[in-house]
């Protein structure tokens, strides 16, 4: 059976909340609320890919810490690459609507890179097996080399998928341009209902999904996720 490749970002994930307002420096507030878990795109795909039962590989990083070790037990089927630094941690505060502000630690994130990608990924990709790029724009020294990663994985024969997610920097410019280059790659684009106005540089997701199929083979799926609303191709 093919297997989904899954590579990205996995981090702690510790939600705090409910919380109205930002309390003053150097004061302290009791919340009712917490859940330490699992956290990250490539980390919460492989967390449902296991659930389903669906055969999938994780390849990913961690810190070398009591954190590392903690995410590393929760997954049936992963690959690691340990960074020698702390790992990555994320604290989501939750407002009274739901809505949540992440603060994220640099982390092992900071340091993870392309090479620890292909030097866990298969040499050959087996008939139908699909990687799944997530998390691109969190660890820079990945993302300074992703076209070498898209290019080895293609020419390795993964059917290839990208979530793009949103870039801490915003859409500017030059991102836009290497990010639309990667597209002619792919087999499949995940992308969210902001992402894909932010990427296309449209004003509507009508248009905006539009453009993005321009620059997509013709046999390639694009899927935007709407949310509540689900999800339109």
């Amino acid at each position: 059976m093919p297997t989904i490749y899954v590579t990205g970002n996995v981090n702690v994930d510790l939600i705090m909340g409910r919380i109205a307002e930002w309390p003053r420096f150097g004061t302290e507030i009791v919340l009712p609320h917490s859940e330490n878990r699992i956290g990250g795109a490539a980390g919460n795909t492989a967390l449902a890919l296991q659930a389903l039962g669906v055969r999938h590989r994780m390849i990913a990083s961690v810190g070398d810490d009591i954190f590392g070790k903690w995410l590393q037990s929760g997954f049936t089927s992963a690959d690691w690459a340990v960074a020698r630094t702390e790992t990555t941690i994320s604290v989501g505060i939750v407002n009274p609507s739901g809505e949540r502000t992440f603060l994220t630690s640099q982390g092992h994130l900071s340091v993870h890179a392309v090479d620890d990608v292909l030097s866990l990924l298969p040499q050959r990709a087996s008939p139908g097996d699909i990687l799944l790029l997530e998390g691109c724009f969190l660890s820079p020294p990945l993302l300074a080399d992703y076209e070498r990663l898209v290019d080895q994985a293609k020419a390795r024969g993964f059917i290839l998928s990208l979530d793009t997610g949103w870039p801490p920097q915003g859409w500017e410019p030059e991102l836009r341009r290497r990010t639309l280059g990667w597209l002619s790659r792919l087999d499949h684009l995940i992308i969210n209902e902001f992402e894909v106005i932010g990427l296309s540089g449209e004003t509507t997701q009508e248009a905006a999904a539009a453009a993005l199929r321009k620059t997509l083979p013709p046999a390639a799926t694009l899927v935007v996720k709407r949310g509540s609303l689900g999800a339109s191709g």
